[in-house]
């Protein structure tokens, strides 16, 4: 009925199936592509299974297989050669980002550069980092992340979120965000401490700065 009534596309977004007893993705995506779904994302998990386990991205496959609209792969999708990886094995369209993106949103830039084939060797002239994915697979992009860069996007996200929901309320969220931000850096568990009571941007900065003197 949507469909009917306008001219935008219209994609849908499912998981396999409530729980492991109702596995049912294939049946409801042959439905919506005879309905005129444009594209069809799954997320290759159960409803029961929330986020845990390991997403089955076989399921992907399968839909791929099946199905003559573009099909894009969701879950464990948590770095660049994740997704690559993804395409590869079930021969989706594409990948949604989700999780992977929380406290990295690097990881599309990281995707481009992997996928137009720029890996270790387009970093190969960086200062080394914190993070560094699978340095032993040559299809991993070498993800050099100094502490600064980190600090830096942080404190823009955390600016571009103030514009738009007001800084008492964006400081408040970005606690989650700061706490992604930080996870893997030296002294990170104390930084988070101290983000978890801040609600104005001056508040934060000072453990931005903190960030950035880890690298210099």
């Amino acid at each position: 009925a949507m469909r009917d009534q306008t001219s935008v596309p219209i994609s849908i977004k499912l998981r396999t199936g409530w729980d492991q007893n109702s596995i049912n993705y294939l049946e409801t995506a042959a439905i919506a592509e005879e309905a005129g779904v444009c594209a069809i994302t799954l997320h290759a998990r159960t409803r029961a299974q929330g986020y845990a386990g390991k997403a089955d991205w076989e399921a992907i496959k399968a839909l791929s297989e099946q199905t003559s609209v573009p099909v894009f792969g969701s879950g464990d999708v948590l770095s660049a050669s994740a997704a690559m990886s993804m395409i590869r094995e079930t021969g989706c369209n594409g990948v949604m980002i989700a999780r992977g993106a929380i406290g990295n949103p690097f990881i599309f830039s990281d995707i481009h550069e992997l996928a137009h084939r720029r890996n270790a060797e387009a970093y190969s002239n960086k200062p080394p980092s914190l993070f560094l994915e699978s340095p032993s697979n040559p299809e991993s992009t070498f993800i050099y992340r100094r502490p600064d860069i980190i600090a830096q996007t942080a404190l823009r996200h955390l600016e571009m979120s103030t514009k738009y929901i007001g800084e008492t309320r964006a400081c408040i969220e970005f606690r989650k965000h700061f706490c992604a931000y930080t996870r893997g850096l030296p002294g990170g568990a104390e930084l988070r401490a101290q983000a978890v009571r801040c609600s104005t941007i001056d508040e934060y900065k000072p453990l931005f700065e903190i960030i950035t003197r880890i690298y210099s």
